[in-house]
């Protein structure tokens, strides 16, 4: 069977069915030779880019193991961080609101992400698009506030680093906090919304090196984590770009004073809770901490409260993204589930200079247990301020 050029070998319910299957729920393990009948490069078949420029050479970065409030979860290591680069398509198609790609010859290139079957099958002509356009969608999560900011804007300084720039960005703009970045970043008039709909055939593309890449695990409750490289040049970009250069106008936005101490609570999110989350303020108000909401905030208003805090407490969460816009020396103090140790805001923290210390709780299973670990904990109060009274007596 062949539909929109993609050649299924096969009845739908048999082979191609199961290849469909397989490709909608993003799993890379497509044999060789059914993924050339499907029109799909992988990164074992390199020829599909036109050309590749380097931009970041190979890195490691040692972390210690920060400051445990109890039981000790993360241990000294170090970080071996891929070379970043860009690879260069010509007459390539963008597709959905997280960029697949779809190179001069048909095939799909699942280094860009996996196309759903309405991208598969879309039968609809794409918009011709002249020059170069830059992609920086990421692949996982299009709308996260941390994959974002931590991933999707510090591929357009990969690309800058590469000499280019790009008369046109694809990119998720659906988002407050997403346009309101591009705005301060002064790329508004370049950008091409990416929406779930959308088909580009673009003369020249450029798709740079992402931050965050998906590593398998082995736990009972779920089969992958991701892995964030957490480099001091997008952290540098970010804080000069988005908020140093923007210093005067926040400041004038944003002129009533802001809490020292903050606790950034997760009380509306889906997952991630702290279950007894009204002891805990209670307590911490009692040491000047106040509670905030960052997903009621502009991003100008999350980048001046995190740039003026002391002292941030957090369970984890894309709130604590705001880390690279914090003062170095600041302190912050991450509620992490036992069961789930991920590391993202614990290097972040340690890239940014910041002294991280955290608290392992105990953990309920909130989430998808073949997407991502996602934990309500449960705090030891008692513990956590006995020792925030000793750090800040």
């Amino acid at each position: 069977m062949e539909v929109d050029g993609i050649s299924f070998l096969g009845r739908a319910n048999g082979e191609g069915g199961r290849l469909l299957s397989r490709i909608k729920r993003g799993v890379k393990s497509v044999a060789r030779g059914a993924s050339e009948r499907l029109g799909l490069a992988t990164s074992a078949q390199r020829a599909w880019a036109a050309s590749r420029l380097d931009a970041f050479a190979p890195a490691s970065r040692r972390y210690s193991a920060g400051i445990a409030i109890g039981t000790p979860l993360f241990r000294q290591r170090t970080a071996s961080i891929p070379a970043l680069g860009v690879q260069l398509f010509d007459r390539a198609e963008l597709r959905g609101d997280q960029g697949r790609v779809r190179d001069a010859r048909g095939r799909w290139v699942l280094d860009f992400g996996h196309p759903s079957p309405r991208e598969l099958f879309a039968a609809d002509e794409p918009q011709v698009v002249a020059g170069l356009t830059v992609q920086l969608c990421n692949p996982v999560v299009a709308r996260n506030y941390y994959h974002f900011l931590l991933d999707c804007l510090p591929r357009y300084r990969v690309c800058l680093e590469a000499g280019i720039e790009g008369e046109r960005i694809f990119a998720p703009c659906n988002e407050p906090f997403q346009r309101e970045a591009f705005g301060l970043l002064g790329l508004t008039d370049r950008l091409v919304p990416a929406a779930p709909g959308s088909r580009l055939k673009c003369e020249k593309l450029a798709v740079p090196d992402g931050l965050v890449r998906n590593e398998p695990v082995r736990t009972p409750e779920f089969t992958w984590a991701q892995v964030s490289y957490q480099l001091d040049w997008a952290i540098e970009y970010l804080d000069s770009e988005l908020r140093a250069r923007n210093a005067e106008s926040i400041s004038q936005q944003h002129a009533s004073a802001q809490p020292r101490r903050i606790y950034v609570s997760r009380e509306q999110a889906r997952n991630r809770k702290v279950l007894n989350e009204a002891e805990l303020v209670e307590a911490l108000e009692q040491l000047g901490v106040t509670r905030v909401f960052t997903e009621k905030m502009s991003l100008a208003e999350q980048m001046s409260l995190f740039h003026g805090a002391e002292l941030i407490v957090a369970p984890h969460g894309a709130g604590l993204a705001n880390l690279v816009f914090s003062r170095r020396g600041s302190t912050v103090v991450e509620l992490v589930p036992r069961a789930a140790p991920l590391s993202f805001f614990w290097m972040l923290a340690e890239t940014r200079g910041l002294e991280y210390s955290y608290i392992a709780c105990e953990s309920v299973f909130n989430g998808d247990r073949k997407r991502f670990p996602a934990y309500d904990c449960q705090v030891d109060v008692k513990r956590l301020v006995s020792y925030l009274r000793e750090r800040f007596a």
